[in-house]
């Protein structure tokens, strides 16, 4: 997901902690456990659970965005090499539509070893490349977007598709969104 900074969301952000207060919600969104009612999530009535999910979703529309979903077949999860190229290939092309970048900064907190290793490689090569691994999870609202969106994207593919959502780690549509 990109955002360019001189667009400031400030405002959207503290709205968002504001609503999130109003809730009583202090901790990080995470949107699987949300949906599903599992971990911290099943203390909650599903009203409770709806608004928080709607506290970032429309927090979602309200700020200026792009990113990208990538699928990756898994024919490709037992050969490392090819997973990587294909991380790798779908990653640079979304880069190319968005040079216009003088600082990438990549909140990623190495949870899939094979993809930190494809991100890693890939943004490296650009200047002004940032992996930022130790981050407040709960402050930074673009990384819970990021998830969320994701999440989202990966279940409208397996609904679409007709595939089991089983947690399949090498996901990561082809298609661009504003």
């Amino acid at each position: 997901m990109f955002h360019e900074r001189r667009n400031s969301i400030k405002a959207s952000v503290n709205a968002l902690k504001e609503r999130l207060n109003r809730l009583e919600y202090f901790n990080m969104i995470h949107t699987a456990n949300l949906i599903t009612n599992r971990g911290e999530y099943k203390l909650y009535d599903i009203e409770k659970r709806k608004s928080i999910f709607n506290a970032i979703y429309y927090f979602s529309l309200e700020i200026d965005v792009k990113y990208k979903s990538i699928f990756i077949d898994k024919r490709y999860k037992n050969n490392k090499f090819k997973l990587k190229m294909k991380i790798e290939s779908e990653i640079n092309k979304f880069i190319n539509k968005n040079k216009k970048f003088k600082e990438i900064n990549l909140y990623y907190d190495n949870g899939q070893e094979k993809l930190v290793k494809a991100l890693d490689e890939t943004f490296s090569k650009l200047d002004g490349f940032n992996h930022i691994i130790e981050f407040d999870h709960v402050e930074e609202k673009l990384f819970q977007v990021a998830d969320m969106l994701t999440y989202i994207d990966k279940s409208y593919y397996c609904n679409l598709h007709k595939i089991k959502n089983n947690g399949n780690p090498y996901f990561l549509t082809l298609e661009e969104y504003n």
